[in-house]
């Protein structure tokens, strides 16, 4: 159980967090554990790594806790849009580029779906996995292919 609780109430997030442990903070909210828990002083895991000085963990937090229905987080969302300025920030601020929805798509596979050409550049520079797979085996170039986004198929074959 991801989200058992000691007799503080903590979940392993928020214990992950209390002792900057980034590498099991991302792997748990990879397979989903409730970043909302609260402990029994009504802290979330991302107030603990706040006061703990976990910088690193508060941002991997960040990075999961605004999730739409479909999984998508706020880079995948971005990487569906047009402002550059907020992709850059993006780019610079999110710890895992490669971070999947509930169809297991990266950023990458929706700026393919979108024959967004200038996000795959992007995205394929600072080494995003271009071989990752959704939930239906696809890769970006797969799904560059099936969308019919030829500029897009050809900067992941570069």
């Amino acid at each position: 159980d991801l989200n058992i609780r000691n007799l503080s109430e903590e979940t392993p997030l928020h214990l992950a967090c209390a002792l900057n442990n980034t590498a099991v903070v991302s792997e748990l909210c990879a397979r989903r554990a409730d970043i909302t828990a609260q402990d029994s002083r009504k802290r979330t895991p991302l107030m603990t790594a706040i006061m703990s000085g976990s910088q690193r963990s508060a941002l991997v937090l960040l990075e999961w806790e605004f999730l739409d229905k479909a999984g998508n987080s706020m880079l995948h969302v971005a990487c569906t849009g047009k402002s550059a300025n907020i992709l850059r920030h993006m780019f610079e601020n999110f710890l895992d580029l490669n971070i999947r929805n509930l169809s297991e798509e990266t950023p990458l596979h929706l700026a393919c779906a979108l024959n967004n050409t200038a996000v795959v550049s992007e995205l394929c520079a600072r080494r995003a996995d271009i071989t990752a797979q959704d939930s239906r085996k696809r890769t970006p170039l797969m799904t560059a292919i099936m969308s019919g986004s030829q500029r897009s198929a050809l900067v992941l074959l570069e």
